[in-house]
């Protein structure tokens, strides 16, 4: 989100990082119903928000609703590396293991292109 410039901003930003640290309490203490609650909340507020998202996604592949993990991810504007690791183990869980391949070496290519771009691996 970059640094707030009005208190508006500022709020906002503390408001959804509260959201993002009870979600993961309660993932830890493995109530995912209620985690999965204040993901979808959070989501609906800020839906900008990238941990929102694998967050929202994490609640439901926890629950074995792997096809809802995997949808709400495809659907982001952006994946993280830890949003397309989440993607390629729904994709094994649902047996689609040339989809989450295909990801992940997409993802590898994309990072070694740009390493090359940038000089940093060795020939």
């Amino acid at each position: 989100m970059g640094a707030p410039s009005t208190k508006a901003e500022k709020k906002a930003q503390d408001s959804c990082a509260t959201y993002l640290s009870l979600i993961q309490q309660y993932l830890s203490i493995f109530q995912v119903d209620n985690a999965l609650f204040l993901a979808e909340r959070c989501v609906a507020e800020y839906p900008q928000s990238a941990d929102a998202v694998y967050l929202h996604s994490l609640c439901y592949h926890r629950l074995g609703k792997f096809k809802n993990a995997k949808a709400i991810l495809m659907n982001a504007t952006s994946l993280n590396h830890n949003m397309l690791y989440l993607v390629a183990q729904c994709c094994y869980e649902l047996k689609e293991y040339n989809q989450g391949k295909s990801i992940l070496m997409n993802e590898i290519k994309s990072a070694y292109s740009k390493s090359r771009e940038t000089g940093s691996v060795d020939d």
